[in-house]
């Protein structure tokens, strides 16, 4: 893990408040007990992400693979360094509703440090529901979360393909819900380019991918924002040139420009520790305001 925890370093250094990263490091400690170095060539198992243009934010999420028994565990344990600071009862409820069928989803934690902020925000996924679940099962796992998150269900949800639905703890113990919609690249319509056209017009080099649609939803299930995501099927990339040249040019499109110098840099760290640094997501994220960010989504495995 020598790769991850340097790549790790350099990010937290440049956007965690010194004061904070302690904590940070304690809760990569609790994360990676036990880890597995075979996980990372089996499956996507972590990832490092980032917004730009001039968005400075640390997040890192981790997943359930090769651990589901004990990374429920994980979860309460980093909620516990809190201290009140993260709604750990909220967060037992949600995994409550999940726990039955936990083996027909994959469960992910995030952490987002985001603008030097003093906390940072925690997030739980659920994921891969569309391989395991009905339509109707999907709908009614949305509903059970809204009730153990107490939050309102969105309005018009039942028909709608949910991949994946996931819950934001915000600092302020605030709780925010997520739902990620699936859409094949080739049935992307009018609407759902609306706003995004210079994002899709650039994002057409690596077809071995398809598209999340993703609503994010306040207290009272009114959408704050929408947001597309290019996910790309990473099994069955060999190359990444591709999908490197077109999350680089949507950078620059948008004046990120020294966001890709970043890039490069950790790409090297993560060479020189003798790991492979490829692309797993990009995503445009367009809120209530109109103001657009580019998040991009990398992860490490080794040859």
């Amino acid at each position: 893990m020598t790769a991850y925890n340097r790549v790790f370093d350099a990010v937290l250094r440049e956007t965690v408040p010194a004061s904070s990263r302690r904590l940070c490091r304690e809760i990569r400690k609790v994360l990676f007990a036990d880890f597995e170095p075979r996980w990372v060539s089996e499956n996507q198992k972590f990832d490092f992400s980032f917004s730009a243009p001039s968005l400075s934010a640390f997040r890192i999420s981790v997943s359930d693979y090769g651990e589901k028994k004990r990374f429920e565990e994980k979860l309460t344990a980093i909620f516990s360094l809190f201290r009140g600071g993260a709604n750990r009862a909220k967060l037992s409820d949600i995994l409550g509703v999940m726990r039955g069928t936990s083996e027909r989803h994959q469960t992910t934690f995030g952490l987002e440090w985001r603008d030097r902020a003093l906390y940072p925000r925690l997030k739980v996924y659920f994921e891969e529901l569309r391989d395991n679940y009905s339509l109707r099962e999907r709908a009614q796992l949305l509903k059970n979360i809204c009730a153990a998150a107490g939050l309102s269900m969105p309005a018009g949800t039942g028909k709608e393909d949910i991949s994946a639905i996931g819950v934001d703890f915000m600092p302020g113990r605030e709780i925010m819900l997520k739902s990620y919609l699936y859409s094949d690249w080739r049935n992307l319509g009018a609407a759902d380019a609306a706003g995004l056209k210079s994002f899709l017009k650039i994002m057409t080099q690596e077809r071995s991918s398809f598209f999340y649609k993703t609503l994010r939803y306040n207290r009272e299930g009114a959408p704050q924002s929408h947001k597309l995501y290019k996910v790309y099927e990473v099994r069955q990339i060999t190359d990444f040139s591709a999908a490197f040249a077109e999350i680089y040019s949507v950078l620059f499109e948008f004046g990120a420009c020294k966001d890709v110098e970043r890039l490069e840099r950790y790409r090297g760290i993560a060479k020189i520790n003798g790991s492979i640094w490829y692309p797993v997501l990009c995503a445009m994220d367009i809120d209530g305001r109109g103001k657009i960010k580019i998040d991009s989504y990398f992860s490490l495995r080794f040859p």
